[in-house]
């Protein structure tokens, strides 16, 4: 175990337990200064960092290694209700209980935006445009300081499934307070308020019936804490949730696409589209059930029936878009990968 080094005493306790002492950062010397380090911990990949932008960071200037705190991942938290359901009133709440603690909190939703309600959601256009601003304005505030509370009635499932598949990308637990009120105590909240923040009675009706309740079955609904108008917000157990649970492991659909060389897409598109320009041409001689020969390949196209340009032209893009994500440099083994791409798809 590397053990940690002392800075002129400037080490606290408090900083030492803070310290992962299994991982230690080696300086990479860059004009003989601090610019960059490289973090090496036994179960991090290596990961290029500027050491100006890191927090919570000590460095000796005599000692080769810089020991710092890992950075905690900070999360989303959603609300999702009826309108006037007590959501801004429990985001404030939670963002008071956050900030005592000594967290950064910015809360994102409607009222925010400056959106004028009754216009947005009477037009489903500028409800699905309103949606994405606040996506991307979600998107925008997630980084390592700051907890962002998106305050909005998020009644659709599948735009908390969006939501959910953002948190994914950016590798940051969330979670999920659904408000629970009564519609007949929700309107009658909505007509004690004032008259430019209120929502029409023919709105709020169809934002009521419109909405889907969430289920913590499923994963962009959990984990899901339901709170009833008069029961307290569980803040302990909301903060475990966010701030000591892993996030969810990304997959496919979220990751980076892996870059190819130029070379390899010339010669994919090339080799397939012979293959689909060969199986064309033999098909005018052949019959069901007939062996076709493709140049380049040892594979043979078994033709249990006469294929149509469109289906080739089809096959032929699915195979394109899944080699690009699971690229084989072997470019002569190209044809053949599709020759039998193309006997399991048509079979």
């Amino acid at each position: 175990m590397t053990s940690l080094p002392t800075s002129g005493g400037r080490n606290t306790q408090r900083e030492r337990e803070g310290w992962d002492l299994h991982c230690y950062c080696r300086i990479l010397l860059v004009n003989h200064s601090y610019d960059h380090f490289l973090w090496e911990h036994e179960n991090t990949r290596p990961a290029l960092i500027s050491a100006r932008e890191q927090r919570g960071c000590l460095c000796s200037s005599d000692s080769n290694y810089i020991f710092k705190r890992p950075f905690e991942e900070m999360p989303l938290v959603v609300l999702c209700g009826f309108p006037c359901s007590g959501k801004s009133s429990r985001s404030q709440e939670l963002q008071e209980h956050l900030e005592q603690s000594g967290r950064k909190v910015h809360i994102i939703g409607d009222h925010v935006l400056g959106v004028d309600r009754n216009a947005v959601y009477a037009d489903s256009k500028k409800e699905k445009e309103l949606r994405g601003s606040l996506r991307a304005a979600v998107e925008r505030k997630l980084n390592k300081e700051e907890v962002v509370i998106l305050d909005s009635p998020n009644y659709i499932k599948g735009y908390r499934y969006e939501l959910f598949c953002l948190i994914k990308h950016v590798q940051t637990p969330h979670c999920l307070i659904h408000c629970i009120t009564a519609p007949e105590i929700s309107s009658t909240w909505n007509q004690n308020r004032d008259k430019n923040e209120q929502y029409n009675q023919e709105i709020f009706d169809a934002l009521v019936q419109r909405f889907e309740f969430p289920d913590s079955r499923n994963r962009w609904d959990s984990p899901l804490f339901t709170v009833h108008k008069d029961e307290k917000l569980p803040l302990e157990q909301i903060c475990n949730a966010i701030f000591h649970r892993k996030a969810p492991p990304p997959n496919q659909s979220t990751q980076m696409q892996p870059l190819s060389s130029t070379n390899f897409l010339h010669e994919l598109d090339k080799v397939t589209q012979e293959v689909v320009t060969t199986v064309l041409n033999a098909q005018k001689t052949s019959v069901p059930g007939d062996v076709i020969m493709v140049p380049g390949a040892s594979e043979k196209v078994q033709l249990p029936r006469i294929l149509s340009m469109s289906e080739l032209r089809r096959l032929r893009q699915q195979f394109i878009s899944y080699t690009k994500l699971h690229p084989n440099e072997n470019i002569s083994q190209l044809a053949n990968m599709f020759v039998q791409y193309l006997n399991q798809s048509i079979h």
